[in-house]
């Protein structure tokens, strides 16, 4: 198979099915289609890299007694090297790779410098107000833990943890000069959970696809996160999901493609992706990974594009 003409087919495929979305606020002429399917496959590979070094330990943390791992991952010349699973501060550090090139993407490589054609993007943020952002986003996370996104939890209740964590230990800390720059912040934190305007979006759509990239990379060292669909306590999407996948290993299904589904299928996040770059993020590296795509998504195309 021609992973590059594949990836083509699917990304036009991904477009026609956004046609007709009358209520996108915000469209940028500068989409992942003015980018080669060759590029940006080495933007991936620079993405997986960094994905791959959430997992490496520093050197003291075995020595010191911090843990004792005994799962590894095969480096250079077939050495093992051992990995910590991924934390919530690595997610974030994905993410900010992730963002930064889909803001260079939108706006140009030059955003936010003097004399730039873009100091801020088309709803008023700046480069370090987005950077903050992400930076605080998961922070409630050191006190309510990472509470899984599968439907099993309140939306409405880890909000307001959430909102007390922040106006306990962060909101209040920021010095007097920071006062704008604070309501920016939080501002776009606010965006990213209402998705109304476009670079809340762009957050929320990035740290959705920064879980499936970080899946995939797991399944590239063979090292694959899956469920057992038997288990007790699933939730109804988790069911829903398992049903639909197309990869099954004697009863436990990929993490990989669970979420993937959950993207394009179940919550059709992809419909809030204004510039598709997480799209064809999300579908040249399962291609890379996979060799080829899913065939319940096939099906769909069949479905609403007959």
């Amino acid at each position: 198979m021609n992973i590059y003409a594949d990836y083509n087919r699917i990304m036009e495929l991904e477009d026609q099915m956004k046609c007709g979305l009358i209520d996108r606020i915000f469209k940028t002429t500068s989409t992942i289609f003015h980018t080669s399917a060759h590029e940006l496959s080495q933007q991936i590979y620079q993405l997986v890299e960094i994905a791959k070094n959430s997992l490496v330990p520093r050197s003291y943390i075995k020595k010191y007694g911090l843990s004792d791992t005994e799962e590894y991952a095969i480096a250079r010349d077939s050495k093992k090297i051992p990995i910590l699973h991924e934390s919530v501060a690595a997610h974030t550090n994905l993410l900010y790779a992730l963002v930064d090139r889909a803001i260079t993407l939108t706006y140009g490589p030059d955003f936010g410098e003097p004399s730039c054609d873009f100091e801020r993007t088309s709803d008023g943020y700046t480069y370090r107000e987005i950077m903050e952002a992400i930076r605080l986003h998961d922070l409630p996370e050191n006190d309510i833990g990472d509470i899984p996104d599968d439907g099993s939890f309140s939306e409405e209740e880890k909000s307001l943890l959430e909102l007390e964590y922040y106006k306990e230990r962060i909101y209040s800390k920021y010095a007097g000069r920071d006062y704008f720059f604070k309501h920016r912040v939080f501002k776009l934190i606010e965006d990213m959970h209402s998705k109304k305007q476009s670079t809340g979006r762009l957050l929320y759509v990035a740290d959705k696809t920064a879980a499936i990239l970080m899946a995939l990379v797991y399944d590239s060292l063979g090292l694959m996160p899956t469920i057992d669909g038997s288990m007790p306590g699933l939730s109804r999407k988790d069911v829903a999901e398992i049903g639909l996948c197309d990869f099954e290993y004697n009863g436990h299904y990929k993490a990989s493609e669970i979420w993937t589904i959950d993207f394009f299928h179940i919550r059709k996040i992809n419909e809030l992706d204004d510039t598709n770059f997480f799209t064809a993020i999300i579908v040249l590296y399962t291609l890379i990974v996979n060799g080829r795509w899913y065939d319940w998504r096939e099906d769909d195309y069949k479905l609403y594009l007959s």
